[in-house]
């Protein structure tokens, strides 16, 4: 069986740090993230505050931990060079093609006087 420790009154600057980190991640594409500030976003930390809002201390854990927030900017980074990269083929590509082929629908006729 397994326990969860909830965090029941979280500090103030804990509410504000978790909503910064959970749109940060979503930006980066990280996993669930994007889902869960959709859901988030119209909320504000005093809107966390107010309401009373809570978590289990392990995912808030998880959720903020600067190595795992680490991770997912490395894996967007090279997620964003990998991308360009292609991008760049594509169009050097493009440009081998254009100038091997500067004439692609033409054929030779012979020419009878």
């Amino acid at each position: 069986m397994v326990f969860w420790s909830v965090v029941t009154s979280p500090q103030a600057e804990s509410y504000e740090k978790f909503l910064n980190v959970v749109r940060h991640r979503a930006e980066l594409g990280d996993a669930d993230f994007s889902v869960i500030s959709r859901r988030l976003q119209q909320y504000a930390a005093a809107d966390l505050v107010g309401n009373g809002a809570s978590w289990h201390r392990n995912c808030y854990a998880d959720t903020v931990n600067s190595h795992e927030v680490e991770r997912a900017e490395k894996a967007y980074q090279r997620k964003v060079l990998l991308t360009s990269r292609d991008i760049t083929n594509k169009e050097n590509m493009e440009r081998t093609s254009i100038s091997t082929c500067e004439r692609p629908f033409t054929r030779s006729v012979p020419v009878t006087h």
